[in-house]
Order: structure tokens, then C-alpha cells, then sequence
């Protein structure tokens, strides 16, 4: 579930600094590098997504991975509708933006539950 939880993190971010610039660094010099590796990283959260609720799902356990990451979403969600930067100065960017950085911050605890489950 922590990886489902990243593929809102960087699907956030993607909608932030693709048809914007606000977040990015001021020189030009790593502005498509930059999308690239969150593009990479959208992909590679997709393909681990994919590989363990299909391709790999007899190795699933659900019983150890019990945290509903609704729990982290919703309300990285409420706080990023309250508290968020306007370097974009379009407010579903800036949303995203935040709610991307809140739901990263806590995005573990799904591991950490499941591991304390084991």
C-alpha cells in the first residue's frame, strides 16, 4: 500500500511541474531531467503496483498489510487544501504540490505497520 500511496505522491508532483515551473529550480539546467525522473518514478511505482496484486499476488500477504492508506491520503489531502505554497500561483498545482509533500512524509507507516504485523 505504501507504493499505491507513491503513485499519488508522484502523479501530485507531475501535476505541479509539468505545465508549470513555480517548484522547479531557477536555472534551466535540470527543469526535463527533473519531470523525467518523477515520470520514472510514477512508472516504476505503477510496475511494483502491478506486479504484486498481479503478477506476484500468491506471494501477497493481506493479513500483515492492514493499514488502509485512505487513512494517510484524506487527511494529507485536508491539510494540503489549507496549508499550501503558491509558487505556481494555480491553486490545483499548489493543492498537489502539498498534498504530495504531506502524503510522502507519512507514506512509510504503511511499511512500518506491516512490518510490525510480521
Amino acid at each position: 500500500k505504501m507504493m499505491e500511496c507513491y503513485i499519488a505522491i508522484f502523479f501530485g508532483r507531475l501535476c505541479a511541474i509539468v505545465p508549470f515551473e513555480g517548484y522547479l529550480p531557477f536555472d534551466k539546467s535540470g527543469d526535463w531531467l527533473y519531470q523525467l525522473c518523477e515520470f520514472f518514478g510514477l512508472c516504476l511505482a505503477g510496475a511494483i503496483v502491478y506486479s504484486c496484486r498481479v503478477r506476484y499476488v500468491s506471494t501477497y500477504d493481506p493479513s500483515t498489510d492492514t493499514l488502509n492508506h485512505l487513512y494517510l491520503m484524506l487527511p494529507a489531502l485536508g491539510v494540503a487544501l489549507i496549508f499550501h505554497p503558491n509558487l505556481n500561483n494555480f491553486l490545483p498545482s499548489d493543492i498537489a504540490w502539498a498534498f504530495a509533500l504531506y502524503l510522502e512524509s507519512v507514506a512509510v507507516l504503511c511499511q512500518l505497520f506491516m512490518f510490525m504485523k510480521e
